[in-house]
């Protein structure tokens, strides 16, 4: 029966620009050979999908929904995504895509209370939902897993630990007849034993990975041009860093000497945190060992100094200094102590506060501005981002931009650090509705926005400082 769709629907499309389905809307998804090739395989078994972000993974998931509702005309589909804003993401784009009433596409968060939850869950059609509140219902005997013929796990990557999508596709697998489970992720990990468990806590035996180089892919590939853009540090900065590398180096000293790291020029903190943890797993530990456990973390966080030094500038390396002093504060720590006793580090601390004083910014703030003027001037309605990855840049670089007339807001978390209010769910997603309407040209945002937005709708993405992830 399922084989037989499937050729009927690729059969009636073969000479078709769109797809063609009954609960697909007719002229609105454009065929595509990866997308139908992904479709296909997910429809034979759990699968996790890897793909770009901008390559259409809600409407693979869509297609999929669409061919599992048809065999069961009474089943559920459930779509989780981690947050609010991503869930009102999806059930707009599978409104736009389905060929099914509103209202047998329902949004499912904290918002809703338990009792209309419980007669959602009832109902048929497509649930949206954030995980928390699924788990909470499945436990509390709200949902029945046995009546949902398909699971779309969005952010797979988050299916480690203790996470609710571990609990859900646990209970979906174990309480239902003819489970599919289909899971997207951009960025699964570049730890082989992370990706090995997402697909053991997911029930997965598809894997399907596609990049921009895929050769079905590229065809649907919009050029994008990459323009690195070099800046050079004034020299002021160059001496506080040299300062820096001249404390990092005597901490290394230690370690050298006591035969855990050997002389290279150039130390890594990954490389140090290895140390570290061989140092934490000892069982026996005399006084030389405690001497190199105080120095490794002081190099580690000495390094992380560098980092922002180099990538964000003296505010932000200002700030990240007073929050180790706040640390020493109300926690205590000899060897923290003794880190910000240094010599060397009271030295650096003095020049830092010298020049924040008389406010002096990183060379790249006013690269930045000059880049998104020129943009703006050439495209007015342009929509940009700006991703960093520490919340005092973000703060930084929107004063700077609001000086210049720059219409820009900031895109964090929810939770609070150093007195920086985050930002709830529902101010995310307002957020978001504004830019996608115009009213916001420039978003300066944390890795949070990974999860929110579509990258590929933006006319130019700037990278602050290293990019870790995938996006």
């Amino acid at each position: 029966m399922l084989k037989k769709g499937r050729k009927r629907m690729r059969d009636a499309a073969s000479e078709e620009k769109y797809v063609l389905h009954p609960l697909v809307k007719e002229g609105v998804v454009e065929r595509r050979a990866y997308q139908e090739a992904i479709v296909a395989k997910a429809l034979e078994g759990n699968t996790l999908v890897i793909l770009p972000t901008g390559l259409g993974k809600t409407i693979i998931a869509a297609l999929v929904i669409a061919h599992r509702l048809s065999m069961f005309k009474n089943g559920v589909g459930v779509v989780l995504a981690p947050t609010r804003p991503l869930v009102s993401q999806h059930a707009e784009t599978l409104r736009g895509v389905l060929n099914l009433p509103d209202r047998y596409i329902r949004v499912c968060t904290g918002d809703v209370t338990p009792s209309e939850r419980e007669t959602m869950w009832k109902g048929k059609g497509v649930v949206v939902a954030t995980p928390q509140v699924v788990e909470n219902d499945v436990i509390s005997g709200r949902a029945d897993p046995s009546k949902w013929v398909v699971m779309v796990f969005d952010e797979a990557h988050r299916a480690v630990g203790r996470y609710p999508y571990v609990f859900i596709a646990e209970e979906y697998m174990r309480r239902t007849a003819n489970p599919l489970i289909l899971a997207l992720t951009a960025s699964p990990g570049s730890q082989k034993e992370k990706v090995l468990e997402i697909c053991k806590n997911l029930h997965i035996v598809n894997v399907e990975v596609r990049s921009e180089r895929s050769p079905d892919v590229t065809p649907y590939i919009k050029g994008i041009r990459m323009e690195w853009v070099n800046v050079n540090l004034p020299m002021e900065v160059k001496g506080v860093r040299e300062v820096l590398e001249e404390a990092i180096q005597k901490h290394l000293n230690v370690l050298r000497e006591a035969g855990y790291v050997q002389r290279r020029k150039k130390w890594r903190r990954k490389d140090l945190l290895e140390v570290q943890e061989r140092l934490l797993r000892m069982e026996e530990k005399g006084e030389k060992e405690y001497e190199c456990m105080s120095s490794v973390a002081a190099a580690i966080r000495l390094s992380y100094a560098h980092e922002i030094l180099e990538t964000q500038g003296i505010r932000a390396l200002k700030k990240y200094f007073d929050s180790l002093e706040e640390k020493l504060r109300m926690r205590g720590g000899r060897g923290l102590k003794a880190l910000l006793e240094d010599p060397l580090i009271c030295t650096i601390r003095e020049k830092i506060a010298e020049m924040v004083e008389r406010q002096a910014t990183h060379p790249k703030i006013n690269t930045l501005i000059d880049v998104l003027k020129k943009q703006l001037k050439a495209k007015p309605l342009s929509r940009v981002i700006v991703f960093t990855q520490f919340r005092s840049t973000v703060e930084e670089i929107l004063d700077a931009l609001k000086q210049h007339d720059v219409n820009a807001e900031r895109f964090v978390g929810q939770s609070s650090r150093g007195g920086d209010p985050g930002l709830t769910q529902k101010m995310q997603k307002e957020i978001i509705d504004r830019f996608r309407r115009g009213e916001v040209n420039v978003l300066i945002a944390t890795s949070v926005a990974e999860e929110g937005l579509d990258v590929s709708e933006c006319d130019l993405v700037v990278f602050y400082d290293i990019a870790p992830s995938a996006i």
